[in-house]
């Protein structure tokens, strides 16, 4: 089944079906309407912005082995040049990635380098830090190419 991120309609229309974490103000402050917002609980009780920085930018994370089929890369060029928004990846890639994985990952280590408000960290996400992470961002991005 192909399916694509509905974070990528973020940027286009009020009409845009948004699928949301945590809470739906910033999408309806936006001008987005109630109905097309879909709310998904985080499994962390009232996140707390953790990482210390005061800003009023949307924070939004990717975490997790980077591959294609993850659409990491899209998320990057779809978040890239909108301000306002800061896109954080966070991840690796398997350990048994072939030559065209690691190729991948390093394109998009590449491309991020283009955008001021993106940043790739490269490295495994630990438990601890996959929940102090979720905490920090406003929004979770998965913009996999296949579900």
């Amino acid at each position: 089944m192909r399916a694509t991120s509905p974070f990528f309609k973020v940027n286009c229309s009020p009409n845009a079906t948004i699928v949301l974490v945590e809470t739906e103000n910033l999408l309806l402050g936006a001008g987005f309407f109630k109905n097309k917002i879909i709310i998904i609980p985080l499994a962390i009780p009232d996140s707390k912005k953790l990482d210390g920085k005061k800003t009023n930018d949307i924070k939004l994370l990717c975490f997790g082995f980077i591959w294609y089929d993850k659409g990491t890369d899209i998320a990057v060029k779809a978040f890239g040049d909108i301000s306002g928004i800061k896109l954080k990846i966070v991840g690796s890639i398997n350990p048994s990635a072939t030559e065209k994985q690691k190729k991948f990952f390093e394109n998009i280590k590449k491309k991020a380098k283009q955008y001021k408000n993106v940043e790739v960290t490269d490295k495994f996400v630990t438990d601890e830090e996959k929940e102090r992470l979720y905490a920090e961002a406003d929004f979770i991005v998965m913009p996999y190419r296949m579900i």
